[in-house]
């Protein structure tokens, strides 16, 4: 059986690593959690920043498997290593 959830936590309790940008999202912020499984013993549990799991829901689903953990910048769908072409990410400070 194969299922998805989706949870929006408001404040995490340790420092986890968002798997959009490779950061890490610091023990009180605010964080998305996507949990997936696949088959009998198949479970994931990915997190995210909630700017960053934004620009994951805006994927097509075919591109949704299509990309590896830290390829993009936080909170945009602009390649990681680049400037933010799209402007849609908050400046970081």
């Amino acid at each position: 059986m194969t299922f998805f959830i989706h949870r929006h936590i408001r404040c995490t309790r340790i420092p986890c690593r968002c798997l959009w940008c490779y950061q890490t999202i610091e023990a009180g912020q605010p964080c998305d959690v996507h949990l997936t499984k696949w088959g009998e013993d198949d479970f994931s549990e990915d997190r995210y920043h909630p700017e960053c799991w934004a620009a994951f829901d805006t994927l097509p689903v075919e591109e949704q498997e299509s990309w590896s953990p830290g390829d993009f910048l936080r909170g945009c769908k602009c390649e990681a290593g680049t400037q933010c072409k799209c402007k849609k990410r908050e400046p970081q400070q």
